[in-house]
């Protein structure tokens, strides 16, 4: 039934057994792909086996950072290794998290802008962490919390 609405134009699929309606979808080519990006993590977060927390360049989308290139994978968060049946379109960062570095945007678990900040400046192009770090300063980041999560990462990757 769903294959129709596709073929139909109706439904874009974003993930397997997951659509969106073609027409709340915005017509500019870039607002479209967030708009997509958007629902294809909504749809990795519910359709997950396991709690995990969306992170990294998927939580500054939801975030409303900007962030350059198209968002085909999404990034989370979880406590143990993935299975070998892993998704190909999840990128699985094992780690534990705390608490206080995660939060719920439109129901989903996320990483606080804070903690989004710095997973993305540890992972992405200097350049581009550095504009994710600008925006989210600019949207209300606390340089105190940037400053605590570099504290609690001072031994990982990419510090």
């Amino acid at each position: 039934m769903a294959e129709n609405e596709v073929r139909a134009g109706r439904l874009v699929q974003v993930r397997r057994g997951a659509y969106v309606l073609a027409d709340a979808l915005d017509d500019d080519p870039y607002r479209r792909s967030e708009q997509t990006a958007a629902a294809h993590l909504a749809a990795v977060a519910r359709q997950s086996g396991r709690p995990v927390v969306v992170s990294h360049t998927s939580a500054a989308l939801l975030w409303g950072l900007p962030l350059l290139g198209r968002q085909d994978r999404v990034h989370v968060l979880q406590d143990s290794a993935p299975s070998a049946w892993a998704a190909r379109d999840v990128v699985r960062h094992v780690q534990r998290i705390s608490p206080e570095e995660v939060t719920t945007i439109a129901g989903i678990p996320v990483t606080t802008l804070e903690r989004t900040v710095i997973d993305c400046a540890r992972s992405l192009h200097p350049r581009d962490g550095l504009v994710v770090a600008d925006a989210a300063l600019h949207a209300g980041a606390s340089r105190d919390a940037l400053a605590a999560t570099v504290g609690r990462a001072a031994t990982g990757r990419g510090v």
